[in-house]
């Protein structure tokens, strides 16, 4: 699973051992649905199809929280 972590947010998450895609390298092809936390997208990284995640800023720690659980 992918995780589009925005620049800011970098710090937040380096203890999760996570790595950083750029938007340049993801195509966005539907919304799949919103939340609190941010937008859902279907899309494409490197040809393969994902899920990718837009957070709004505003609730990083709930997608730590998440993020660890589906990690």
């Amino acid at each position: 699973q992918e995780a589009l972590l925005k620049h800011s947010s970098i710090q937040t998450f380096k203890h999760l051992n996570t790595r950083v895609i750029h938007r340049a390298d993801l195509e966005y092809t539907e919304l799949l649905g919103s939340g609190t936390s941010g937008d859902v997208y279907k899309g494409f990284y490197k040809d393969k199809e994902v899920a990718i995640k837009v957070l709004n800023g505003e609730r990083s720690d709930e997608f730590q929280h998440e993020f660890t659980i589906l990690k």
